[in-house]
């Protein structure tokens, strides 16, 4: 299990892969986060351009990056279907914001989304060999 500590003070090069995609998309999100923020003062329609695409573009890149982050976790077959589902729907409403289409379309499809992405998060959870974690004051793996 890698930290944000231990990655540090290691580097990136000795962090596997899907671990790298797991600290991406959690920075992606962070910036997504701070586009909603910035955008939720303007009035609707009055989002500047710039605003919206960095937004939707930073959405689009944070759920390809979750691509990766969905084939790494260990899931049945059916649980990543659901996982990769949930993606291709979310980048969809992303799109359809970014092109104007009315949010009483795209808010209720991207909720309903989210459903197989809880499907995926529980079976991927219920398939963790333990909840081991790091003890990051004395560098050690806890069991």
């Amino acid at each position: 299990m890698a930290t944000a500590q231990a990655t540090i003070s290691r580097g990136f090069k000795s962090m596997p892969l899907p671990a790298i995609a797991a600290f991406t998309a959690m920075g992606l999100f962070i910036i997504l986060m701070g586009f909603f923020g910035a955008s939720s003062g303007f009035k609707s329609g009055a989002v500047p351009v710039g605003l919206l695409v960095s937004g939707s573009v930073a959405a689009v890149a944070f759920h390809v990056v979750m691509f990766l982050v969905v084939a790494a976790m260990p899931a049945p077959s059916w649980a990543k279907a659901a996982g990769y589902g949930w993606l291709v729907v979310d980048i969809a409403c992303s799109v359809m914001t970014l092109n104007g289409v009315a949010a009483s379309i795209t808010t209720p499809l991207r909720y309903g989304g989210h459903i197989p992405a809880g499907i995926w998060i529980a079976a991927a959870a219920w398939q963790a060999v333990s909840t081991d974690r790091i003890d990051t004051v004395r560098h050690r793996r806890v069991v």
